[in-house]
């Protein structure tokens, strides 16, 4: 075969390489760029730590144990960017599991993976590293810290943690937070100020904000009109999630008896709010909203909470 042929031959596979490029970027088109685009996602939860034996019947911890393990798998399967969970026990009780030695085993089960738990206790000292103390609350992660994060106490028994992680959308300042909230509209008004002043304080200028949890008050408090007077906005409401006398799928509490099939939720108190200069698509859905069916005609539900899940892409 002489230097002509090969030439042909090198000119016809160049051409079909080319042909098969074109081609296949033309059938993509928009759902190519929309698949890899920059995606966060994030889930916000009250686990219900069981400490009081709220549900009579749920001896002991509000079976939390059982409860824990339905969590944990759940978690792991589909694997969020970031996890937000309150009322974290860390004490030493009998039968009382270790939350996050619980969690970081099944998260980090796989050989990728590389969660870490940052954890604020109620009293608003530095934040730990994946152990910590008392009662609180938990970012879980697998998103590269950037910085140190800070824990600020609101009141007895309640705070907020905050972490700056460098994800897919660019900087994010996290904010977990568990607040009293409540029909006490002067008190409730008064802490949402500190934690918004907390967060002025704290969040980078540019990054995007996002600021979720249990924040014990129903959407037509008054909290929310300074959350909307500085700029954020509710994830929630956003995508649909609708709680009303008619409607309960926005619902976040309560499902007392943790036992019963039926979902008696009536009110949201869980939100997920974001701040943001950019243009960041969010679609939020409710988590654990049904009862685990655990047996044959047995169900529990993860807690007396529903939690939210939002997913958030960075459009280009």
């Amino acid at each position: 075969m002489d230097r002509m042929e090969w030439r042909i031959i090198f000119r016809s596979l160049l051409c079909f390489v080319v042909a098969y490029a074109l081609m296949a970027s033309l059938s993509c088109g928009g759902d190519g760029d929309d698949q890899d685009a920059p995606t966060f996602s994030i889930v916000t939860f009250n686990v219900l730590h069981g400490l009081g034996n709220e549900d009579s019947e749920a001896h002991p911890y509000d079976r939390f144990v059982e409860r824990l393990d339905l969590i944990k798998g759940e978690f792991a399967e589909s694997r969020p960017s970031a996890i937000l969970l309150q009322e974290i026990s860390l004490l030493p009780l009998p039968r009382y599991p270790d939350v996050i030695e619980t969690l970081l085993a099944e998260m980090n089960e796989a050989d990728d993976a590389d969660y870490y738990i940052v954890f604020g206790n109620v009293f608003g000292t530095k934040p730990t590293i994946n152990g910590g103390q008392i009662e609180g609350q938990l970012i879980m992660t697998d998103a590269p810290l950037i910085g140190d994060p800070h824990n600020m106490a609101v009141s007895l028994f309640r705070c907020v943690i905050h972490t700056r992680l460098n994800t897919p959308l660019g900087p994010v300042d996290l904010y977990n937070v568990h607040l009293d909230g409540g029909g006490d509209y002067e008190h409730a008004v008064g802490e949402m100020s500190d934690v918004l002043g907390y967060v002025e304080n704290t969040a980078g200028d540019e990054n995007t904000v996002i600021m979720a949890g249990d924040f014990n008050s129903l959407d037509d408090s008054p909290v929310f009109d300074l959350m909307d007077d500085s700029g954020f906005i509710d994830l929630g409401d956003l995508s649909g999630l609708v709680c009303s006398e008619t409607e309960n799928h926005g619902c976040t509490n309560q499902t007392f008896p943790l036992a019963d099939p039926e979902n008696p939720s009536s009110v949201r108190i869980d939100y997920v709010w974001m701040k943001t200069t950019k243009d960041i698509e969010a679609e939020c859905t409710p988590i654990f909203h049904e009862p685990f069916e655990i047996s044959d005609g047995e169900h529990l539900w993860a807690s007396d909470h529903i939690g939210v899940t939002c997913s958030l892409t960075l459009v280009r």
